[in-house]
């Protein structure tokens, strides 16, 4: 750990826990239902919460999640708790009295689709909500939100994918039946860098192995006039921006 932001790291470091344990003891619906929490649900009703701790599948990671989520008031103090509309976890007030989002990203993307607001919570009632540790919601909810977008895409066209398959061996699993499959890695990273694409290991296990980025994000769409020199480092990981990988899945269905 190291620079100015190590406090969220330490909090980041709770997913790795949650992803050896998992491992360990092979609890792969459990870790599925809990990614799915963190980035859908950053921040619960109190009853809600119970309800979370009470389920049968997340049992195995109740202490997780006790750590995972701290009491909403504890984040910051504010007379009205104001809450993202695209990632729905508190804003944060900035210096001349606006309200945004605590990822920078996240909040050019809300006023790019001009999202409306959504419901406050006055003070008075901030003791009855949990909310994650900001280092869950920087490191987990933020980029599982794009994971989450190109399941959904997929599921629309009919094809069958799996969120975190073989307890997050990579993102996404798509299936097309008669073992044709494609594994799929979402990177939502703030520039491109060729050594950590080489992190990503082209998987013999299925027919292709891709990176993909978030078309949002105009750093990646260098990937058109990159991607040549770029995929001829990686052997065999192919790379796309999220859109151009919807439409080659659909173009595979349809049989082009």
């Amino acid at each position: 750990m190291e620079g100015k932001d190590t406090e969220r790291q330490v909090q980041e470091s709770l997913l790795l826990d949650v992803l050896r344990y998992c491992r360990q003891y092979q609890e792969e619906e459990a870790y599925r239902e809990f990614r799915q929490l963190i980035i859908s649900q950053p921040v619960l009703a109190y009853r809600d919460y119970r309800r979370v701790l009470a389920s049968p599948v997340l049992k195995p990671l109740k202490a997780f999640i006790r750590e995972a989520y701290v009491d909403l008031f504890t984040l910051q103090v504010d007379q009205n708790y104001r809450f993202c509309p695209r990632c729905n976890y508190p804003q944060r007030q900035r210096a001349e009295g606006s309200y945004g989002c605590r990822s920078p990203r996240c909040d050019r993307l809300r006023i790019k689709q001009q999202l409306p607001p959504l419901t406050t919570i006055p003070s008075e009632e901030s003791e009855e909500y949990k909310a994650v540790t900001p280092g869950i919601h920087r490191y987990g909810t933020i980029p599982g939100l794009w994971e989450i977008d190109l399941h959904k895409q997929i599921s629309r066209l009919g094809i069958q994918s799996t969120l975190w398959p073989e307890i997050d061996e990579y993102d996404l699993l798509i299936d097309f039946g008669y073992r044709r499959r494609w594994a799929i890695d979402v990177k939502d990273w703030s520039y491109l860098n060729l050594e950590r694409l080489k992190a990503v290991q082209f998987r013999s296990d299925v027919k292709r192995t891709y990176v993909v980025f978030p078309d949002a994000n105009e750093e990646f769409l260098r990937i058109k006039v990159l991607r040549k020199r770029l995929e001829s480092e990686l052997g065999g990981v192919r790379l796309r921006l999220m859109s151009e990988l919807v439409a080659e899945v659909k173009l595979f269905k349809e049989g082009k």
